[in-house]
């Protein structure tokens, strides 16, 4: 299964502006308001995007180019069908807009300057489940050659309550921890896809990393000591 949602820094976004209210969000038949959306401008993507909070939050009525930040920010994969293609799309929400410096979506059609995840917040603690067979090249006839193209391991989120599946480069030694270690993604990176399915789509989040490791081994590293010269 895939990831559910992440959680991006600020530095996802940069500098973010408030540049207006959208529509509001309604759900059943008696068209409830559950939501409003608001257009802000991020100063890390370059374009405008779109954020929904819910309505109890209450109505933003900042002034265009009010400098603005999010309270508890989340990016969940969503998408819309084209017929036999699907356009992958983020949908982000928040539990409030905050005038910046004052204590305290539904769609992106992109992020094109990458997101950066609160991996404390996205993940929690993760644990090592198993490892799945390689993924291979393929050649020319389409058949695979055995030249392995990446490695592919299910790790669990204990925080998310789900599995997924973490994709290594090809050069990364092949890993057998015990099941249920717990392990560290390095350098973890996170993108969203959406695959047609008939009038739907199914969207998700692949995750990929340079590497894991095992988190007793980075404890270790930091609690060695060095001996003194002599």
């Amino acid at each position: 299964m895939p990831l559910k949602y992440v959680i991006p820094t600020a530095e996802t976004f940069g500098k973010l502006t408030f540049e207006g209210k959208d529509r509001d969000v309604t759900s059943g038949r008696s068209r409830v308001a559950t939501g409003v959306v608001y257009n802000l401008l991020s100063e890390k993507q370059a374009e405008l995007i779109e954020v929904q909070i819910p309505t109890r939050s209450g109505s933003k009525t900042f002034e265009t180019d009010t400098e603005v930040e999010l309270l508890n920010p989340k990016l969940e994969p969503t998408g819309r069908s084209t017929g036999d293609e699907a356009i992958a799309s983020w949908k982000l929400t928040a539990e409030n807009i905050k005038k910046r410096g004052i204590s305290s979506m539904v769609k992106i059609l992109k992020l094109r300057n990458g997101i950066e995840i609160d991996e404390e917040k996205s993940l929690g603690k993760l644990k090592f489940l198993d490892k799945k067979s390689p993924s291979l090249v393929l050649g020319e006839d389409g058949e695979p050659t055995g030249e392995i193209k990446d490695r592919r391991y299910d790790i669990l989120s204990k925080l998310q309550h789900d599995s997924f599946t973490v994709v290594l480069p090809a050069e990364t030694d092949e890993k057998n921890f015990p099941f249920n270690s717990t392990v560290k993604l390095i350098n973890p990176v996170v993108e969203n896809y959406a695959i047609p399915n008939g009038r739907y789509v199914d969207a998700g989040i692949r995750v990929t990393a340079d590497d894991i490791i095992l988190v007793n081994k980075v404890s270790s590293i930091k609690n060695a000591t060095i001996p003194e010269k002599k």
